[in-house]
């Protein structure tokens, strides 16, 4: 029963690493990576908590993009559907990592969930240039979320977002810590100049165990900042 339980929670421990990564972390076609883009998909988990049908609409006539959405999900050991989990330090690590670039993301100290506010929405509501009645269910539910941020309130704190500079100084270590000499030049060639994060990925695509080391040793520091940050506040970490 034991044995039962352990493997049970690491199975589990490894699927939320699997959900929390970056969706541009595996490689998928220009029209499909647009269409992600289209509606805000970023994560692996945020792909997968779609149902299936919703999914096939995102599609063209050929079908193309679902499919290829559909067999990455598959060679995960996922389902479309899925429903979230409890928000803990796992989520928090998965806000910090995702770029902020059209959304913002708030941690509700009182219900330990992540909020999600788009930049758009919180700018349309602070300039008062929305009327709540043409607003959409979920739109509305943000109209205290943004009021409570730009006042007073301290139940909504915003989730810091790891720096570039950061990242790139864990994909240094990582690379100096390499036993395949190969792969060593091939990862410092990589890191030497702009794009940088990108050719990163393109060479550890080559080399899926290495792949999967670098996932877990990026997830570890992402959660170890995550607890230092949750730590700070007066809220309880699982």
């Amino acid at each position: 029963m034991g044995y039962r339980m352990e493997e049970h929670s690491s199975q589990d421990r490894e699927q939320k690493s699997v959900l929390k990564r970056p969706i541009s972390d595996y490689p998928l076609s220009v029209r499909t990576e647009n269409i992600l883009r289209r509606h805000e998909i970023t994560t692996i988990g945020e792909l997968a908590s779609h149902p299936e049908e919703e999914v096939r609409g995102w599609s063209d006539r050929e079908m193309k993009a679902f499919k290829e959405l559909a067999e990455l999900v598959r060679e995960l050991g996922l389902r479309f559907g899925m429903k979230r989990k409890q928000v803990e330090v796992a989520e928090i690590a998965e806000a910090m990592e995702i770029e902020r670039i059209v959304n913002e993301f708030y941690l509700d100290c009182d219900t330990g969930e992540v909020v999600i506010v788009p930049e758009e929405i919180h700018y349309d509501i602070l300039s008062d240039t929305v009327d709540p009645d043409a607003m959409s269910d979920w739109e509305r539910e943000l109209l205290p979320v943004v009021r409570a941020v730009e006042g007073d309130s301290d139940r909504y704190a915003w989730i810091p977002t790891i720096e570039a500079r950061e990242m790139y100084e864990l994909m240094q270590r990582f690379t100096s810590e390499r036993e395949d000499e190969e792969l060593q030049r091939l990862l410092a060639v990589a890191l030497d100049g702009k794009g940088a994060f990108g050719r990163f990925r393109r060479v550890l695509a080559e080399y899926p165990e290495e792949r999967e080391e670098w996932f877990r040793k990026k997830d570890e520091v992402l959660e170890e900042m995550a607890r230092q940050w949750l730590s700070s506040l007066d809220v309880g970490i699982t």
